[in-house]
């Protein structure tokens, strides 16, 4: 890989403590409403990659994706879309 680019992958899996605790979208709202399901406590896989470019030891710019693939915890009118977060970072 060349000098100064870095890629980084991780993943998680997302439970509920129990049936009352509520869950929050990334900019921190909680999921309210008909889209989920209270009886389930797992909720989803979360895989995320980060690309960082540093050019030099004063800038770097970096790509963060994450997405949220729903579990149990939505319901199944909620259909098949996946919550998706995508990041760009400046950083100087």
């Amino acid at each position: 890989m060349p000098k100064g680019i870095a890629v980084t992958a991780e993943t998680a899996f997302a439970w509920r403590q129990n049936t009352s605790d509520v869950i929050y979208s990334p900019p921190g709202l909680p999921y309210f409403g008909n889209a989920y399901n209270s009886e389930n406590s797992y909720v989803g896989f979360i895989p995320s990659i980060e690309l960082e470019w540093a050019p030099n030891a004063f800038l770097s710019f970096e790509l963060f994706y994450s997405g949220l693939i729903k579990g149990e915890y939505f319901v199944s009118d909620s259909g098949n879309q996946h919550n998706i977060a995508l990041i760009t970072y400046l950083r100087f």
